[in-house]
């Protein structure tokens, strides 16, 4: 199984340093794990797709629009 070395910043790692019992590696790559399974869920919605790049932009925009407007209403003065 191939190796994967990851540089941390001093302030992260002493961070992760106040939790000797959690195993890191195997936190990292469970979560690897889980974005290859979104990313292979993704193309195969994409690849299905009859959406232009154009209408994909203006309807992310549009759910972006909804979630902040969405975010403002229940966090007042925050946003």
């Amino acid at each position: 199984m191939p190796s994967l070395i990851v540089p941390l910043q001093e302030e992260f790692e002493e961070k992760l340093e106040k939790f000797p019992w959690v195993n890191w590696s195997a936190v990292i790559k469970q979560e690897l794990l889980e974005k290859e399974k979104q990313r292979e869920l993704f193309e195969a919605l994409v690849s299905k797709s009859k959406l232009s790049s154009k209408d994909a932009k203006e309807l992310a925009d549009k759910v972006n629009e909804g979630m902040l407007k969405a975010l403002k209403k229940k966090f007042p003065g925050l946003l």
